[in-house]
């Protein structure tokens, strides 16, 4: 039972910083220019990462399943698997709150600008489907 409530707990923190890191990425998209394909995935990825946890919430959250995972601990979604996605996703937050802090000018010219490199862009959407098929992977695997 506390294993189901810290991943409820968990998923939850997860969900929150995934939308706070796409509101920050979407402000910076309206006013990059040039924006690449890679930006476009990058998006999809966040917006499809975003959508799992909230199905992952709803399920953490329901009477249901607490009452399975009092009996059954989840095989594979645990609290440190959804911690790696979370450090993942917060070094994130950081960089592009990064490009937005400093000096007028100088975060004005950054907010112009895509703060990641293609090669970098590409990392991150790779990153973060892996963690969206990890945890689709074991919502299919526990059973939920």
């Amino acid at each position: 039972m506390v294993e189901a409530l810290g991943i409820a707990s968990s998923i939850a923190g997860l969900l929150n910083l995934t939308i706070t890191v796409m509101d920050i990425s979407f402000r910076y998209i309206s006013n990059v220019h040039g924006a690449s394909k890679g930006i476009s995935a990058y998006l999809q990825e966040l917006a499809d990462l975003k959508t799992l946890l909230i199905k992952l919430n709803e399920l953490a959250q329901s009477p249901d399943t607490v009452d399975i995972f009092r009996d059954h601990s989840p095989t594979l979604l645990s609290i440190v698997s959804i911690d790696r996605c979370q450090a993942e996703i917060e070094r994130l937050r950081l960089k592009l709150e990064m490009q937005t802090k400093g000096k007028l000018l100088l975060s004005t010219f950054n907010r112009l600008f895509w703060p990641f490199a293609e090669e970098e862009t590409r990392r991150l959407v790779e990153t973060i489907h892996r963690y969206r098929s990890y945890f689709q992977t074991a919502l299919s695997a526990d059973g939920l």
